[in-house]
């Protein structure tokens, strides 16, 4: 990673959504088909040829852009992205857990492979769920940073707070009264 992205604003392009993205744009439930895989690459290499496209006509864009893309469902995006000088992120966590988990199993020759300059790490914690549940997405974490830390990189955390029961019962089991009223 070059030390000037921390001194610049970074505008990141995320198409990394595996089971959400397939059913809510294709329509897909379960394992999708090759032929579903194939549109839904296709759809991530459209979102790239955008993004290039935009770097070509505005080039003070080019320091700025980044992209945020798995393998498995956009193979070649991250590694056509890397050749035109895109900031890459991609995922390193098992899409839809509740409870984090680490994907791809080979973790150090996912990061050699790709080369990402932030990996990203999507994690449901909530300070007041599940103790063993937190105690064991802080231990993976722990891997993780120690692994991308190894590759030579750091990572993007995101960060999702879901209620407890408890707390969903505090604001009438409204998630939006949970999300404006006690997440903060």
């Amino acid at each position: 990673m070059s030390a000037s992205t921390n001194d610049r604003d970074l505008l990141i392009l995320a198409v990394d959504q595996r089971p959400w993205l397939t059913g809510a744009l294709y329509g897909h439930t379960g394992t999708a088909t090759p032929d579903q895989r194939a549109a839904v690459a296709e759809g991530k290499h459209m979102v790239l040829d955008g993004l290039l496209a935009a770097m070509a006509a505005e080039p003070s864009l080019a320091p700025h852009a980044g992209i945020l893309v798995d393998d498995t469902l956009g193979p070649g995006v991250a590694e056509r992205a890397r050749a035109h000088g895109v900031t890459l992120s991609v995922p390193l966590e098992r899409g839809g857990c509740d409870v984090y988990e680490t994907e791809p199993a080979d973790l150090p020759a996912f990061l050699a492979h790709h080369h990402p300059e932030l990996p990203k790490v999507l994690v449901r914690y909530n300070v007041e769920g599940r103790a063993e549940d937190n105690r064991v997405q802080r231990q993976r974490l722990a891997e993780v940073a120690r692994a991308v830390h190894a590759a030579g990189g750091r990572f993007l955390f995101e960060l999702l707070v879901p209620p407890t029961p408890a707390q969903l019962d505090a604001v009438g089991g409204d998630p939006e009264r949970f999300a404006a009223q006690l997440r903060p």
